[in-house]
């Protein structure tokens, strides 16, 4: 899915000591969604708390997992935002070995803390043990201003909020691409498993029409703590 225009960029991790005063956003769209595209219903009401955004962006860069920047908070029509965006351009693995993202992606730093320890933590040693050490995720995507699967009118994208990534596949060490459409890969499995313990949204080719190409995964808010995983793959798991 494209993204909309990056924000820019004031200032640089792994710490930090120039990140811009934070603005609040627009009040969230509240109600309850259909059980189709980015993420189902019934959702709760987004709730920005802005000094909490910091502290959740100040310890990940301090954590020293991720090569990203701070930017200026976004705001946009529809409840459109992000208090504190980063620009996520890597996660560190190891001393100089880093999974890159291929483009960058701006993400809320909630997100990105969950992405780089599934990075770190799931993918990692799944492509390993598959004899695929992995290098990036590519054609990836984050914040974007816009409805549901891109359609006019409809219920705010937890891209939108930042809250939300895309993937089209991931590079390894051979150069290499496994795309997230190509179901026969065994190690495809591991990556929709792992993926739907860490987020609370994962969609993939057979989810709904919409995400044939690609993958997304969020962390949209819902009631009783109800989560989606739904990504038509064979059951071919290689890690257990």
């Amino acid at each position: 899915m494209p993204a909309s225009k990056t924000p820019a960029a004031a200032s640089l991790g792994p710490s930090l000591p120039g990140m811009p005063s934070l603005a609040p956003v627009p009040p969230q769209a509240t109600g309850a969604a259909r059980p189709s595209g980015d993420a189902a219903a019934p959702e709760e009401p987004a709730k920005v708390d802005i000094a909490a955004e910091e502290l959740v962006c100040a310890a990940l860069f301090s954590s020293g997992k991720v090569v990203a920047r701070a930017s200026e908070p976004v705001s946009g029509p529809g409840g459109c935002g992000m208090a504190a965006p980063i620009e996520l351009s890597a996660v560190f693995v190891s001393p100089g070995v880093r999974v890159a993202f291929e483009p960058p992606v701006a993400i809320n730093c909630a997100l990105g803390a969950v992405v780089a320890d599934w990075v770190r933590d799931d993918l990692v040693p799944t492509f390993e043990k598959a004899g695929k050490p992995l290098r990036a995720l590519s054609s990836t995507s984050g914040y974007a201003c816009r409805g549901r699967n891109h359609v006019a009118g409809a219920k705010l994208s937890e891209h939108g909020r930042g809250d939300a990534m895309d993937v089209g596949g991931f590079k390894v060490a051979d150069g290499s691409m496994i795309g997230v459409k190509q179901s026969g890969t065994p190690v495809l499995a591991d990556v929709k498993r792992t993926a739907c313990l860490r987020f609370r949204t994962v969609l993939g080719p057979g989810s709904d029409g919409y995400h044939e190409s690609h993958m997304h995964v969020d962390l949209a808010s819902r009631r009783h703590d109800y989560r989606i995983c739904h990504w038509d793959l064979p059951d071919m798991t290689v890690t257990h």
